[in-house]
């Protein structure tokens, strides 16, 4: 499943204005309503959203939207533990909020996790500079672009947002903020009001019915070129059918702004979740010459990884001369790895080679 694209939420006003500075935009292409993936799915009623445990997780939910917005994806780092505590626990969120039979104590252990999580990540990741230009941009396009430079002229939403901009930004003068962590925590405290803000946010329905229809058209894309068409995923196909009934029906009957944008991205993990299930459908099982050559090619990476040792006379070292056998033989497999075509030859080159790996070893000094 690709990482998320960066996302900040501004009126369509700010967002149009925005769009138009930058010099881009989107050539509309006509999305035809496809049929429901899975017929047999129960749609079902989408009233117990309205609960308030989960609206609250729908607001942490719009919260680490905003702050992704800032910092954009650390998933190419190994080391950021705190990206991946907070997708597993964002996984784990979406699950609990739009499953009916979730208990209240769920509920609430969930949201105080995702809040958690969402804290450490915005600990590591956020600093003075990121969320002073985050809302000094937001500042310029309200006023500047939107207003053009009379509050009078923003719609009591954006007028609303503008305040809360100026509110933080006074909070961190009245406070003498000046390190890293309380530009941070003068953030959090804005993050808090603007998602409460986003409660009242007015959408267009359509918007969403498109991203329905265009996910529905590609899974069954998907399920053309799958040999085994829904075989074996219809669990999958259910759950993508039951968020997108979900989200068709809170979208078109008005239903809080944060409480639908959760279910929108969690339709989107659980569309590219069963693209990626269906794909491996389609990719044919390797062959037995490819299988030999693999292994082929392992030997050859694990018989480079030998060179690196000690060379010498020493107790502990390998001659010299055997780094140049193991070196010609390593040499000769990779002639055969690159030139051949048989599973005979990659099979016979991976045992010559395991036969000079053994003479090597043998050559170490006691």
């Amino acid at each position: 499943m690709p990482t998320k694209k960066p996302f900040v939420r501004v009126s369509a006003a700010a967002l149009a204005v925005a769009v138009s500075l930058g010099g881009f935009g989107f050539q509309p292409s006509a999305m035809q309503a496809a049929e429901n993936v899975s017929t047999s799915q129960t749609a079902i009623s989408p009233s117990f959203l309205n609960d308030p445990l989960r609206l609250d997780l729908a607001r942490i939910n719009g919260k680490k939207d905003r702050v992704f917005g800032i910092t954009g994806s650390y998933s190419y780092n190994p080391d950021s533990y705190e990206y991946y505590d907070l997708i597993a626990v964002e996984k784990q969120a979406y699950e609990v909020a739009l499953d009916p039979n979730s208990s209240a104590a769920l509920l609430a252990q969930v949201a105080q996790n995702y809040d958690q999580r969402l804290n450490a990540y915005m600990d590591r990741y956020l600093d003075k500079q990121n969320v002073t230009k985050s809302l000094a941009t937001l500042y310029y396009i309200l006023y500047y672009n939107v207003a053009k430079e009379n509050i009078d002229n923003l719609d009591p939403q954006d007028r609303a947002l503008f305040q809360l901009v100026l509110d933080t930004q006074a909070y961190w003068d009245n406070t003498n903020a000046t390190t890293n962590q309380e530009h941070v925590d003068g953030y959090k405290i804005y993050l808090n009001a603007v998602v409460k803000l986003d409660d009242t946010e007015t959408y267009k329905a359509q918007s969403y019915q498109d991203t329905v229809n265009r996910y529905r058209t590609g899974i069954q894309s998907q399920l053309a070129n799958t040999p085994g068409g829904t075989d074996g995923h219809e669990t999958s196909l259910a759950l993508f059918e039951r968020s997108a009934s979900l989200l068709e029906q809170s979208a078109s009957a008005g239903y809080n702004y944060n409480m639908v944008e959760m279910i929108k991205d969690d339709l989107e993990r659980r569309y590219y979740e069963l693209l990626d299930e269906l794909k491996k459908d389609t990719t044919p099982a390797p062959t037995p010459v490819q299988n030999d050559k693999v292994q082929l090619q392992n030997r050859i990476d694990y018989a480079w990884t030998l060179m690196e040792l000690p060379a010498g006379i020493r107790s502990g070292q390998t001659p010299q001369s055997a780094f140049g056998d193991l070196r010609r033989a390593i040499r000769k497999a990779e002639s055969v790895y690159e030139k051949g075509s048989t599973a005979a030859e990659f099979k016979a080159a991976r045992e010559e080679l395991d036969g000079s790996i053994q003479v090597f070893v043998s050559r170490k000094k006691p």
